[in-house]
């Protein structure tokens, strides 16, 4: 196995920047997902590692060495796609087989390698068959069977479950996490599924527009997001967010929504040393704490406008006199639309308008 690092990583197609000086370091077997929407630059990035896409700048280093130079069949990097890639006329077995008798592997060689990643699949069973009478998640393990036999120093997974149905990706979800446990290979991810890649990496980068927005664990993207981008992208139902002013009178600090003013002076350090006074309030639907009671000052009036069932919980939209405000709470709250409630939130943060990075 081995550790992948890319350091001032650009590339651009027809004067357009999809990758812009991206620089990070996957540890020795990490499971490492790259998120980010359509377009960000995940599959340019998987390219580039593989040899197969020429950076403009930067260096790929793999277990130290540049591999900017070397060619695509010597750097040791399996690629699992999303469209399974198999060939549809051989059996699983020659599926498998197929990469090892490209680089001329002895025959019982091959036929221990390909048993030993049926049996860790748990395909063994389908040896014989050919892809079009496999389901969607049988021919996923396929594919991914076929980087296996390798043994690669790097997988990349370039978005491998977006074919399957929700129950099956699921399922393969858990799979891919234990293989990767098991097996001990360094694991490379992309995806636009927020709940992949918290659900299954070590760590996340957050792309968007070719720009590493932030790496870090499911927790630090989650709880402590480092733009408007990421607290916004991260979540869902996704985090509220409202256009506020920071003022300070009489010693103390506050923002300013319009609708509500929220007291910050115990912030009014850390928030004057940002750049200007616009800011952004935001706060995610599970801190939102409803009220059918006044519960003290701080708590603020508005009126039930949708209620979503989502089992088991509820999602509430409160009218607040200007942007909607969205809160998640348990099903057994019960609510009537056009119902006047309190509410406020047990945490939230600020981000700064202009240079969109989070300031709390």
């Amino acid at each position: 196995m081995a550790d992948v690092v890319l350091e001032n990583l650009t590339k651009t197609f027809k004067k357009r920047i999809v990758v812009n000086k991206l620089s990070l370091e996957v540890k020795d077997k990490e499971f490492i997902c790259f998120l980010g929407p359509t377009g960000c630059g995940k599959t340019t990035i998987f390219r580039m590692i593989a040899g197969v896409e020429t950076p403009d700048e930067g260096t790929i280093y793999l277990d130290g060495s540049a591999m900017n130079d070397v060619p695509p069949g010597e750097r040791n990097v399996a690629m699992v796609f999303q469209s399974f890639a198999l060939f549809p006329n051989m059996t699983v077995f020659d599926n498998l087989a197929f990469p090892l008798k490209v680089k001329k592997t002895p025959r019982d060689e091959i036929k221990k390698k390909v048993s030993e990643a049926a049996d860790v699949l748990r395909i063994t069973h389908l040896l014989d068959k050919i892809p079009a009478h496999l389901s969607g998640g049988e021919r996923q393990r396929v594919a991914l069977g076929e980087a296996l036999v390798r043994n690669p120093k790097v997988c990349l997974l370039d978005e491998p479950l977006t074919n399957l149905d929700a129950k099956l990706r699921a399922e393969m979800r858990v799979e891919l996490k234990r293989l990767q446990r098991e097996l001990g290979y360094t694991m490379i991810y992309s995806t636009p599924d927020q709940i992949e890649a918290m659900a299954m990496a070590d760590r996340i980068a957050v792309m968007n527009f070719g720009r590493l927005e932030q790496f870090g664990t499911s927790d630090d993207v989650y709880s402590r997001p480092k733009s408007l981008f990421v607290a916004g992208f991260i979540g869902s139902p996704a985090m509220n967010f409202i256009d506020c002013t920071f003022a300070e009178k009489d010693k103390q600090a506050f923002l300013d929504t319009g609708v509500f003013t929220l007291d910050v002076t115990d912030l009014r350090e850390t928030i004057s040393k940002s750049n200007g006074s616009e800011m952004i309030l935001g706060f995610r639907p599970e801190d939102v704490i409803i009220s059918k009671t006044k519960p003290d000052k701080n708590a603020y009036t508005a009126k039930i406008e949708v209620i979503e069932h989502l089992k088991p919980d509820k999602v509430i939209d409160l009218d607040v006199g200007g942007p909607v405000i969205k809160a998640l709470t348990p099903s057994a709250f019960e609510a009537t639309v056009g119902e006047k409630v309190w509410f406020t939130f047990s945490k939230f943060h600020i981000i700064n308008k202009k240079t969109k990075e989070t300031i709390v």
